[in-house]
């Protein structure tokens, strides 16, 4: 008799209303993640692998230091190829700069729920590249919201370089995914999908005998 509601966190309303992506005109390819530095949770080693199969790319991600593996960041630092870096958070304007400055936004967790850092890209209109866990979280499939990356770093490599040599196919994501984001992560909707669930919740004959 159980019923299952799924409500999408929100993003803030700049994120929508901001000037979004579009091709960088920086001489080399910058991948960008935002996530705190839990290197197996947010899958930051297979980023790094990743890196090192991308030479020509700058790999970045954005997180402050994760309390629970201090010891795997560190091997990671010490181990990662030369363009790939650990590097601090950015909040505000520096956070929008930084996403609208990606040439894609990259997502490699092993396991999560709604990233709103992924939110925050999609809203943007970054095109997005996720791990195959990712995608299930949203429908990245069945609306070509943006790349699903194959578990084998040497695969999600050249499946990511393809992508960057496609043009028409970054804009057809930025544009998908920028266009998912309005529809399901506006505040208002959200702050509306909230009031009529708790609404529902509230009905007797919703409450199960």
């Amino acid at each position: 008799y159980a019923m299952v509601r799924v409500i999408a966190n929100p993003t803030p309303d700049e994120y929508l209303t901001a000037t979004p992506w579009s091709p960088p005109d920086h001489g080399r390819p910058r991948l960008v993640t935002l996530a705190r530095h839990d290197v197996k949770h947010k899958g930051l080693d297979v980023l790094a692998a990743i890196a090192r199969r991308l030479s020509d790319v700058d790999v970045v991600a954005h997180g402050c230091a994760d309390a629970n593996q201090p010891r795997a960041v560190e091997a990671l630092r010490r181990s990662a190829p030369p363009n790939f870096t650990l590097a601090p958070p950015v909040y505000g304007g520096l956070k929008l700069d930084v996403l609208r400055g990606a040439t894609m936004f990259v997502q490699p967790s092993r396991w999560e729920g709604l990233s709103a850092a992924l939110v925050e890209a999609m809203a943007l209109g970054v095109p997005c590249a996720v791990s195959q866990y990712v995608a299930g979280t949203l429908p990245f499939a069945s609306k070509d919201l943006g790349l699903i990356l194959d578990a084998d770093p040497t695969l999600a490599a050249a499946q990511i370089r393809a992508a960057m040599a496609s043009p028409d196919m970054l804009r057809q994501w930025s544009i998908a995914a920028r266009r998912y984001a309005a529809a399901h992560f506006d505040a208002t909707l959200v702050a509306d999908q909230t009031v009529a669930l708790y609404r529902e919740a509230l009905v007797p004959d919703h409450v199960p005998v």
